[in-house]
């Protein structure tokens, strides 16, 4: 019965007329596509029994997440405490299952990341010749920085925000 209230209920809310804007534009198509793997993944993440089934399952729909949309790596820091929220008083957040899963985790971001330099070099070509210039190292600090600074803006809300990618 509750799996069908929650089949039910998201149909409507899926179908409802006043919610259809959002899919209707191009632009909030990534955020339902990058909101749908994340709730796959934390299904998966309870659903699968098999310790490596269950890494190999949320790191790839983690990579899927993060494809569609960088801010899919929220999932990724909230994950500990998913595990958290479920984890039996005997067992820590560093078991072994858990392990697996963080490190399928860094793995798949580490593949966004390289999918992501990979395409700007490669597979996308602006005709105005806007590669952003710099090595891997270089995009996976300005990624370091973007990250820093959605810390900051989280733990320090109040007070002037710098922009996360500045143009200099």
């Amino acid at each position: 019965r509750p799996a069908w209230t929650g089949l039910l209920a998201g149909t409507l809310y899926a179908c409802h007329p006043a919610l259809t804007e959002a899919v209707a534009w191009i632009s909030g198509r990534f955020d339902l596509l990058a909101t749908f793997f994340c709730l796959l993944l934390l299904l998966c993440d309870r659903a699968i029994a098999a310790p490596r089934l269950r890494a190999a399952g949320v790191g790839l729909l983690f990579l899927c997440a993060a494809l569609c949309k960088e801010m899919a790596l929220g999932i990724a820091l909230m994950l500990p405490l998913w595990h958290y929220a479920f984890l039996p008083p005997a067992r820590g957040l560093l078991d072994r299952e858990h392990a697996l899963v963080y490190l399928a985790v860094f793995v798949a971001g580490l593949a966004c990341l390289g999918l992501r330099d990979l395409g700007l070099g490669h597979v996308y070509a602006s005709t105005a010749g806007l590669r952003p210039q710099g090595s891997f190292i270089e995009s996976a600090a300005l990624v370091g920085k973007t990250l820093a600074a959605f810390w900051t803006a989280c733990l320090f809300p109040f007070g002037t925000l710098s922009p996360l990618h500045e143009l200099d």
